[in-house]
């Protein structure tokens, strides 16, 4: 199973116990790009496999914000669109601008500093560049370079994974829980799949 993105808030986000009781299966769980990664990182310990650049910095710094990957999305009817930019995507395109001298560090950092400061549901590229108080020219520049490290990871995954697949799982042994059933139930999710095994 590959996993790379996931909803939250109004509904439950996926769960850690979801993919233990996956890996100790023996199914292989691999995770990239945004939830995905951050899953990854987090259960890379119990034989999770991680994939792509957004995977290997949460491994490298694990108290990184979970919003880094974040986006506002539009509802199913319009497929989940995109309403803002996610901050690591925003990161790795001001710092490419830069080092392509495009931008002054001044800039970049600019840039970079009113990424954060935004809640991701408010973080489009509009009010970033207002924040970051990027002239006109600036912003077409940004908008024709942005960088989308979130798909790339996620590609990145999907052509890994038939290879990555032969690297089982090792002996997790994992217990069906009257309380992880009750989650599951609360989360909407059919515990009969999990009655089958």
């Amino acid at each position: 199973m590959v996993l790379i993105d996931g909803l939250f808030e109004d509904r439950p986000a996926v769960r850690h116990k979801e993919i233990l009781w996956a890996l100790s299966h023996g199914i292989v769980m691999i995770g990239a790009a945004s939830m995905g990664a951050l899953r990854a990182a987090e259960l890379h310990p119990f034989g999770m496999i991680g994939v792509g650049l957004i995977y290997r910095w949460y491994r490298r710094w694990p108290l990184t914000a979970e919003d880094a990957v974040a986006v506002q999305c539009g509802p199913a009817e319009l497929g989940f669109t995109a309403l803002t930019e996610a901050l690591v995507d925003l990161q790795r395109s001001f710092a490419a601008l830069f080092r392509r001298g495009l931008i002054a560090k001044a800039e970049m950092d600019a840039g970079i500093a009113a990424a954060r400061r935004l809640n991701f549901r408010e973080r489009s590229m509009r009010k970033v560049l207002a924040a970051a108080q990027w002239p006109a020219e600036k912003s077409a520049l940004l908008r024709s370079h942005l960088i989308a490290q979130k798909k790339a990871d996620a590609l990145l995954a999907l052509r890994l994974a038939p290879g990555l697949s032969k690297y089982k799982p090792a002996g997790l042994s994992f217990t069906v829980t009257n309380t992880f059933l009750r989650d599951l139930e609360a989360g909407s999710i059919d515990i009969n799949l999990f009655r089958k095994y």
